[in-house]
């Protein structure tokens, strides 16, 4: 890197130091060159702006690296640099990827104290932390939330709520919130299937996540390897094998890659239904 003395030559100032950082470094999630480029602006002597101190959470949040992202945070409110919805939506989805849902809750109840107008990127990231944590209950009382705030939601909101009821093995919580997407005609997508189905395998309910698979079709939404793999799952824990090998069939047809876990599910079910020809 030059010194600073080569670089003062050039008169770059925070906006250049902003730019290269979004651009570069938050795209390649280069976060440790983030860094480095915050140290050289103190070094020498460039105010760091928002743009700049965005751009370094940015990067740190795409690599997962959750403390660095609090740590400029902290560097932010130190410097007395305003925090926008972009800042802490980006801490908060650090803090989701490191499952950390309790700084993800926090840093939301900062934010509305700090009087900065939360956004659905910001909700669904603080969801999405409850989610990978199974805090389904916590989940279920951000869309509360979001509905005081009278703002609308999205396939992600619904998605990523519904995949926090089927980690906690609430499956009568992700049908409702499925069907409530169907209701008000919010659009679905595969990992809103997905979740659903998932909620119904972790119960055991096979005829339900049979359902869902047959209605990805009427809705024009390809089912994948994850959606296949869950069915199957869920058919193997209620000794369905007929329907699992008839899904494994239903797969290859429309060229839906299959795997280890789709081999093992079949298998298992043509076990427990004493089929032991049929699982060789």
């Amino acid at each position: 890197m030059r010194n600073c003395h080569e670089m003062n030559k050039y008169d770059l100032n925070c906006y250049h130091y902003g730019a290269v950082r979004s651009d570069a470094c938050t795209r390649a999630c280069l976060w440790t060159v983030a860094l480095q480029l915050l140290g050289a602006m103190a070094e020498c002597r460039v105010e760091a702006s928002q743009i700049a101190l965005n751009g370094a959470i940015s990067a740190c949040e795409k690599a997962g690296m959750w403390e660095k992202a609090l740590r400029i945070l902290s560097v932010m409110v130190q410097s007395q640099v305003q925090a926008n919805t972009i800042t802490f939506s980006a801490v908060i989805s650090a803090c989701e990827k490191g499952r950390k849902w309790k700084k993800a809750a926090q840093l939301l109840h900062v934010m509305v104290q700090s009087k900065v107008q939360p956004d659905s990127m910001t909700f669904n990231a603080s969801i999405s932390a409850c989610a990978s944590c199974g805090e389904w209950e916590k989940a279920l009382n951000l869309l509360s939330v979001i509905e005081l705030c009278k703002m609308d939601f999205n396939t992600i909101t619904y998605s990523t709520a519904i995949s926090a009821c089927a980690k906690g093995e609430q499956w009568q919580k992700a049908s409702q919130l499925f069907d409530l997407m169907v209701l008000r005609k919010v659009e679905l997508d595969v990992a809103t299937f997905n979740a659903a189905i998932s909620a119904y395998e972790k119960a055991g309910k096979w005829e339900h996540a049979m359902q869902l698979s047959r209605a990805m079709a009427e809705s024009k939404v390809k089912l994948d390897t994850v959606t296949g793999n869950a069915v199957i799952s869920a058919c193997e824990k209620s000794c369905e094998w007929e329907s699992s090998l008839r899904l494994m069939e239903d797969m290859a047809h429309v060229q839906v890659e299959t795997n280890t876990v789709t081999f093992n599910a079949a298998i298992t079910a043509c076990e427990k239904g004493r089929e032991w020809q049929k699982a060789k």
